[in-house]
């Protein structure tokens, strides 16, 4: 009887066990877990054996790139055409000889009336940038910039429309309205 005892609290500690390993770790088991049934006067003790129970594998799949942003046939993402667009605002209006060569050659202001125009602020700052793709692989990029006048320090918002274009590696405005 003893014994009997013994294999019951040994059995019931490995259960147990288990269910606490499962709880932290639902991983797969890989052992036979004996039951015993408690023999009722005059029945001997049986022991069952449960089958392993195993979770399923975990399956990974491939990550899906989407290039939503990138049109067909074109070569740059509408991040490039914002940060772009961000970087030639950044020039200005300390360096307008910098930020002229970020035109298209048949959609560039003539330098010096570009210059004359941002001699007049003191700040730029771009507030919006809203970049829609074309089917052509070109962009129209919506911009906010706020501008502060040099001699009244008056801060305004401008909205305005550039066209962007991919020329080889290189982003370009081509837009003939600006600043």
């Amino acid at each position: 009887m003893l014994g009997v005892l013994l294999i019951a609290g040994i059995a019931y500690a490995i259960v147990n066990g288990q269910k606490d390993d499962q709880t932290a770790d639902p991983g797969p088991s890989t052992s036979d877990v004996p039951t015993l049934t408690q023999p009722t006067a005059g029945e001997k003790p049986t022991t069952t054996t449960n089958p392993p129970t195993q979770k399923p594998p975990t399956q990974t799949y491939p990550s899906q790139t989407t290039t939503s942003s990138k049109p067909a046939g074109g070569k740059f993402t509408q991040a490039q055409v914002r940060q772009f667009v961000q970087q030639h605002y950044g020039k200005l209006p300390a360096n307008p000889d910098a930020a002229i060569k970020d035109f298209a050659p048949d959609s560039a202001p003539k330098a010096a009336d570009y210059k004359d125009y941002w001699k007049g602020f003191t700040k730029v700052a771009l507030k919006q940038a809203i970049v829609a793709a074309g089917d052509d692989g070109d962009f129209t990029v919506t911009v906010a910039i706020e501008l502060t006048e040099a001699e009244t320090n008056k801060v305004t918002t401008e909205e305005t429309q550039l066209d962007i274009v991919g020329k080889g590696e290189k982003l370009l405005i081509a837009s003939r309205d600006h600043p």
